[in-house]
């Protein structure tokens, strides 16, 4: 059988706080879950197209078709154009 503690009333009613306690904690803990999954499910779903060419005011026909993807490309082309170094004649 199980053990009782000697003494009776002060150590079972600890014994039987902490239990609550634990599954107090753990019902709180699901709640504030399953209130995330709701908010996540329900979250207003606003996608905003990236397109890198009218964020830096460039016309992507200015750009090879291979090399669009490449920022090393565009960040190149935007230098070039920004630092135009005059020539020499």
């Amino acid at each position: 059988m199980g053990q009782r503690l000697s003494g009776g009333g002060f150590g079972t009613v600890v014994t039987i706080l902490l239990c609550f306690a634990r599954y107090a904690i753990l019902v709180i803990l699901w709640g504030v879950f399953l209130v995330m999954v709701y908010k996540v499910a329900t979250l207003d779903k606003d996608y905003v197209e990236y397109d890198p060419f009218e964020i830096l005011q460039l016309d992507p026909v200015s750009i090879p078709p291979d090399d669009r993807l490449h920022t090393c490309t565009i960040h190149r082309t935007i230098t070039c154009h920004a630092h135009a170094h005059p020539q020499d004649d």
